[in-house]
């Protein structure tokens, strides 16, 4: 349910809270606005102020790590994992990243789910249909993910990245994006690497030229590659932002990849970001590249129309 309008979710407010006076209508009305009008949320302050006897509304965050902290250790566990994840997380990662027996991540799932602090995608199935073949899981509102993952200590957070990529890993992945982004927030970009690669050839496969680019780049950051293999690379990249719009980015990109290149491979890079520079407005820049080029290549770029028609009648 999306959030509610002021006045219905003060209804709401009143019919959890039960009967109340004139000064509990005004405790509801700030508890409304603290909840930001969702109905979970509503309930979740409404029940804490009701067990705790508390006169003013507790602020929402404190409310909801509360709840979490009555949770048992494998509940908790798995919502942290889920959090770091930032994506639907199957089921068989999270037994794999938690360490724990299938029946304990069962156990921990029907208490996060009766919690209202997870919901599951079930194959076949509608969201939360009550059907017991569940995919992946994800926390129930970006609120809650937000919150467990700022309140993780650093050392905590870089756990679960470490635990999701290893377990990713295992279980045969095919996801180099979310394999590139655990392992370089773990640390480990030297593993990071292979799949950044293999995360670009993906996004450019699939037209997502600027993300293609992004990845690229990390792999070159990351990589330990030989120079044949690093202009491959290079031009990559340089395919990627050009295809994205980005043809003076691009440019830069070919030109360094000139440099390790044989000679006609590298005059025909220049030619190819002078290109790029001309397209993207750069003339002066592009045309002092070309030049340079075609110079390399035993060819003169004349700089003005009649140069160019005497030299051809004196060839002729």
């Amino acid at each position: 349910i999306d959030q509610l309008p002021h006045s219905e979710a003060l209804i709401l407010a009143q019919a959890l809270a039960g009967p109340s006076s004139s000064g509990e209508h005004r405790r509801l009305q700030r508890l409304v606005e603290e909840a930001r009008g969702h109905p979970l949320f509503i309930q979740e302050l409404v029940r804490h102020t009701l067990s705790h006897g508390t006169e003013e509304p507790p602020r929402l965050d404190d409310t909801i790590w509360a709840r979490i902290g009555e949770l048992a250790e494998p509940a908790q566990r798995l919502l942290r994992l889920c959090a770091v994840m930032g994506s639907p997380l199957p089921v068989d990662v999270a037994t794999q990243a938690s360490s724990l027996l299938p029946e304990e991540v069962e156990r921990a799932l029907i208490q996060l789910r009766a919690a209202n602090l997870l919901r599951a995608s079930l194959s076949g199935h509608e969201p939360d249909s009550g059907a017991r073949d569940i995919r992946a899981v994800e926390p129930y509102h970006d609120r809650i993910r937000e919150l467990v993952s700022e309140r993780l200590p650093p050392e905590g957070r870089q756990e679960c990245h470490q635990r999701l990529a290893q377990a990713l890993e295992k279980t045969k992945s095919t996801d180099p994006e979310a394999l590139t982004y655990h392992f370089s927030s773990a640390g480990e970009t030297d593993k990071a690497g292979p799949y950044a690669l293999q995360a670009g050839d993906k996004a450019a496969t699939t037209l997502a030229f600027e993300r293609a680019a992004r990845f690229y780049g990390q792999a070159l950051e990351w990589l330990r590659l030989e120079d044949a293999q690093r202009r491959d690379l290079l031009i990559k990249r340089a395919n990627a932002l050009a295809n994205a719009g980005h043809e003076y980015q691009a440019s830069k990109w070919l030109i360094q990849a000139a440099e390790t290149a044989e000679p006609e491979v590298a005059s025909d890079l220049r030619r190819r970001a002078s290109d790029q520079l001309l397209r993207s407005g750069h003339h002066r820049e592009g045309v002092r590249l070309l030049r340079e080029a075609f110079q390399n290549l035993g060819l003169r770029l004349f700089s003005s129309a009649w140069g160019a028609i005497f030299s051809m009648i004196g060839y002729r």
